[in-house]
């Protein structure tokens, strides 16, 4: 099961990636995860799930 990191978390880890490899490897689109990026407080589990997860592993 995957931990979740929390959304400031996830955004602060964003801002220095490239979104579209982000994307790519996490099998999100670019608006999504650019969306994620920004601050768009709606954020899905799934996605969510799938950032936390990239990001554990690109540790």
């Amino acid at each position: 099961m995957t931990t979740l990191i929390p959304i400031d978390d996830i955004r602060k880890s964003l801002s220095d990636r490239r979104l579209t490899v982000v994307a790519e490897k996490s099998g999100l689109s670019h608006p999504t995860v650019k969306a994620v990026a920004d601050g768009n407080e709606q954020i899905s589990l799934n996605t969510w799930k799938k950032l936390s997860e990239y990001l554990s592993d690109s540790k």
